[in-house]
């Protein structure tokens, strides 16, 4: 099973207990993570979760994370 499976799964669940883990997978330094924990936090749907995904949003460099960051924040 791929990260990206087990974040998605992760993201489906909508346990609110899972955003911790998500918010501090926003920090890795591979940006593919990055962009995973972000799309897995816009699947959980946790409005709690916002505040991480501005601040991956504005210091993120990568296109690949603010595409999925944004999408997290539709």
């Amino acid at each position: 099973i791929s990260r990206a499976a087990l974040l998605s799964a992760a993201g489906a669940t909508r346990d609110p207990a899972l955003r911790g883990g998500l918010e501090a997978l926003l920090a890795s330094p591979d940006p593919e993570t990055q962009a995973q924990a972000a799309t897995a936090l816009g699947l959980l749907g946790e409005r709690a979760a916002v505040p991480a995904l501005r601040r991956a949003l504005t210091q993120s460099s990568q296109p690949t994370v603010k595409v999925a960051v944004a999408g997290a924040l539709d």
